[in-house]
Parts: structure tokens; C-alpha cells; sequence
């Protein structure tokens, strides 16, 4: 999945053979959420729903837990994100008849998929699998060991992160978000220190 702020949207739409999801995917899940006022409120949003959901149609604004409970409602569908640095399984919408899975590395998104060919078109993947079929978790959780082993995640706690708007340059989640608050800037990439 491309490093462009959308990677949840792309490795679910990827792993549900959507053509082009992110952009679809958002309005989607702002739709949804505008729909649902009682479920999707500002305690639950950390901001109005409409401040939310006019940031979530944003390109470049980051999804997550939320995002992935409404898509599983929406298509009817358990998505389990595999966390990289625990190998914890995350799952949404237990409970559903099939599965589709991604992982997760603090800060990107990618969708698992099965193919017999490398050379074949993606469109062929294997990507979503019965819910009584805990094989594939368990190789997904041995991909997200061997992941683990070289280091492919982030701790999104202490990494340092610049702001791709103004340059700012802060140390973890809680700052960004601060930073993201009091700016409106919503672009940033993480910093390697050596």
C-alpha cells in the first residue's frame, strides 16, 4: 500500500477488490457516520461529527479503529488488523461470516493477501476467508513475527515525527495530534534518527 495517508483505506478496498477505494471509502464511512448520530457522537468522534467527518474526507487524514468497525459494518465483514510490534490481532465485526486481514505497523496499513503467482494481476489474490478458518491467522500472525524481526514498525509513542506542512518537529502520537489540533496540519512522516 502506498505511504499516502490513506494506506487503512487502500488495504481494506484492496482486500474487498475495490477499484481505487480511498476516496470512496470515506465518503462511505463520513455517510455512515452522519447517518448513525447516536453511535457516532462527539464523546465517541473526540470532535463534532460533522468537524470529523468533513476531516475524514480528507485525503490525507489518517483512519483507523473507527474506520475499520464502520467498514465492517457497511460490508458486512470481519477485518482483523495484526499489530506488528505485538503481533496483538485486532478484530472488527466478530461474529461476521468471513474475513478479510491487514497488518498493522504503528503507522501503516497493508492488506494480506494469497497468490499463487507473483506475475499474476492482484485482481486473482486470495483476500478474504471464513471465519472458522483460524489458519490464516495463524500465518498471518507468523508473517507479522518474521515482520517483527526486522523491525517493521513503528513505536508510534516515541518516534519523531515533522510536519510536512511547516516543518515541526515533535516525539510521538499524542504530540502529533496536539500539533494536528492547534494547526489543522494533518501531514506528517516520521523522522530516522541515527
Amino acid at each position: 500500500m502506498p505511504d499516502d495517508n490513506s494506506c487503512m483505506f487502500t488495504a481494506v478496498g484492496g482486500a474487498l477488490n475495490l477499484d481505487n477505494p480511498a476516496r470512496a471509502l470515506r465518503k462511505q464511512v463520513a455517510d455512515y457516520i452522519l447517518a448513525h448520530p447516536d453511535k457516532y457522537n462527539e464523546a465517541i468522534l473526540g470532535s463534532s461529527p460533522t468537524i470529523y467527518t468533513n476531516r475524514m474526507r480528507q485525503m490525507d487524514t489518517w483512519g483507523g479503529a473507527i474506520e475499520l468497525t464502520i467498514l465492517s459494518d457497511i460490508y458486512q465483514i470481519e477485518i482483523c488488523s495484526i499489530d506488528v510490534k505485538s503481533l496483538q490481532v485486532y478484530k472488527f465485526g466478530e461474529g461476521m461470516a468471513n474475513r478479510i486481514v491487514i497488518l498493522y505497523s504503528g503507522i501503516h496499513y497493508d492488506r494480506i493477501a494469497f497468490c499463487m503467482d507473483l506475475s499474476y494481476p492482484t485482481e486473482v489474490d486470495e483476500t478474504r476467508w471464513s471465519t472458522d478458518d483460524d489458519e490464516v491467522l495463524d500465518k498471518a500472525r507468523q508473517l507479522g513475527q518474521q515482520l517483527q524481526k526486522m523491525h517493521y514498525f513503528t513505536d508510534t509513542t516515541d518516534f519523531v515525527i515533522k510536519c510536512e506542512v511547516c516543518g515541526w518537529i515533535g516525539q510521538g502520537t499524542k504530540q502529533a495530534a496536539e500539533h494536528e489540533k492547534d494547526t489543522k496540519h494533518s501531514q506528517f512522516g516520521e523522522m530516522a534518527i541515527h
